[in-house]
């Protein structure tokens, strides 16, 4: 199993809380997110390969993670970009054999929400929230049998939403490839490089009809973005110990 995160962003709007730092590097009782994250995986599966794609202030993810069996990709135009263009780094590495799990560097979420995203079957799983779901979300529509995603996009409207992907999703071994090329076909277009999220490649691949996106229920588990400061006193209170 490979495991994608993303942590090149600058966080500007909780700067006032992380000291400078990526979001990574905030604490929940004690411990840096991005440590969180990390243990989620290696306590799921032994020997599992991370790649984490570091931006603003890679050398705090270097230093921090140079004793994990971590590879650690440089992503320097992380300021000029949506989430994509950071992934397409990862491309050369991705294997065509292994699943991947794909989540940003600020959505903590409890295990047991990775223990039931593997036990689903699918092409594409996606960890989804039927709740508190805003504007900036990125929300997904569900077929009328609510068993497949059928759009999975910011700019749907929330009338139409049924509720919020959260940033952890699973891709199997068949998918890679097609999930490779449609990411290069986005980002060759540079207008789409400054644009384009990881679900506009989900998108293109729903549009191909050859795979199929299915929801993985959060329910009742506990999970949070981390986008400002309201979201981060919500994190720690959620997760205290």
């Amino acid at each position: 199993m490979q495991v994608v995160i993303m942590a090149a962003g600058k966080g500007s709007r909780i700067k006032e809380l992380s000291d400078g730092n990526p979001k990574g590097f905030l604490e929940i009782n004690g411990q840096p997110l991005i440590d969180l994250i990390v243990n989620n995986f290696n306590n799921y599966k032994r020997g599992v390969e991370i790649i984490l794609v570091a931006g603003y202030k890679k050398e705090c993810y270097e230093n921090h993670l140079a004793r994990k069996n971590i590879q650690i990709i440089h992503n320097p135009f992380y300021d000029a970009g949506q989430v994509l263009s950071s992934f397409w780094f990862t491309l050369p590495l991705l294997n065509n054999d292994q699943e991947l799990i794909f989540c940003h560097a600020d959505t903590i979420y409890e295990e047991s929400i990775l223990n039931e995203l593997m036990d689903t079957p699918g092409d594409i799983v996606l960890a989804v929230s039927k709740t508190n779901v805003d504007e900036e979300a990125m929300k997904f529509v569900l077929d009328k049998d609510e068993k497949n995603i059928i759009r999975v996009n910011k700019k749907i409207s929330l009338p139409q939403a049924d509720g919020e992907f959260i940033g952890l999703c699973k891709i199997a071994p068949d998918v890679i490839n097609s999930l490779k090329q449609a990411t290069v076909e986005l980002v060759s277009n540079i207008d789409n490089r400054k644009s384009c999220y990881f679900e506009d490649a989900l998108e293109l691949l729903l549009s191909q009809k050859k795979y199929t996106l299915t929801p993985c229920f959060t329910k009742e588990m506990k999970w949070v973005e981390i986008d400002d400061a309201s979201d981060y006193a919500h994190a720690i209170k959620l997760f205290e110990k």
